[in-house]
């Protein structure tokens, strides 16, 4: 019952987002791919997203995860952004004897974006952030779990490869992650390839990979992870926009490797 509850709180949650999202967005779909690219002085993005996520081993049992995200971009100037995230969901684990539960925030993430190069087809950009990850998970998916913030530099370079008649572009990532606490820093290495037929799609495929540093504190989270997320993105009209994806976790150290899938709102006003 409490499982269905969680389910049904988180879900009434991202229907509102999704509404409120709709009501005042303005989609413009050429910039809803931010990354190294910022937006517009004055111009706020938004993603409402709502995500399910299961792992499942003989050993450990089923976990499954519910997650509402809430993700923005304020344009301050032609050069500067500044954003954040906020995650809530619910988690269970349940090995066949004993059902485990956890309901609250994730993860509360800020940060500051700025261009340092730009040219017509590529673009390079740095990113400071701090997050601060919740211990829902302690107990449910315990070896993710952290005890402190965590400070993150961030490049981020951008490539148009070809513009027409299919729009194709790359990013690529690399951050180093200082985590004020037990748990291990990491390494993070992500890129993406965007593919943009015409104005009313475009699909991507995202490699994202976590790489620890393996200093952790006794007890504290090290892991290495590696994910696959596609998505497709379809322009509905010319207020918002839908983003329905896949995420699955293709090698890992330390961590059980689960599948999900997300739908998400993208809009701009």
């Amino acid at each position: 019952m409490a499982k269905i509850c969680g389910v049904f709180c988180l879900l009434t949650s991202s229907v509102r987002y999704f509404v409120l999202a709709s009501l005042f967005a303005s989609l413009l779909f050429d910039a809803a791919v931010a990354a190294p690219w910022p937006r517009e002085s004055g111009r706020l993005f938004l993603e409402s997203r709502l995500d399910y996520f299961r792992a499942e081993t003989a050993q450990e049992g089923v976990f499954e995860r519910v997650d509402a995200t809430t993700y923005v971009e304020y344009g301050l100037n032609s050069k500067t952004m500044i954003g954040g995230k906020i995650v809530y969901g619910s988690s269970w684990l349940n090995d066949g004897s004993v059902q485990l539960a956890a309901t609250g925030f994730t993860e509360i993430d800020v940060f500051a974006q700025r261009t340092i190069h730009r040219r017509r087809n590529d673009i390079l950009s740095l990113r400071l952030g701090a997050t601060r990850p919740a211990r829902r998970e302690t107990g449910v998916r315990a070896r993710l779990a952290a005890d402190n913030w965590d400070g993150e530099i961030r490049a981020l370079y951008g490539r148009n490869l070809h513009l027409k008649p299919i729009k194709i572009f790359t990013t690529t990532e690399v951050a180093y992650r200082r985590r004020f606490g037990d748990a291990a820093d990491q390494l993070r290495i992500d890129g993406t390839i965007g593919f943009e037929p015409n104005k009313n799609w475009l699909a991507l495929v995202e490699l994202q990979s976590t790489v620890s540093l393996r200093n952790a504190a006794p007890n504290g989270a090290d892991f290495d992870v590696l994910k696959l997320q596609p998505s497709i993105i379809r322009r509905v009209s010319q207020r918002w926009s839908v983003r329905a994806g896949g995420i699955f976790e293709l090698a890992s150290r330390n961590l059980t490797t689960g599948n999900g899938a997300f739908l998400a709102l993208w809009s701009e006003f």
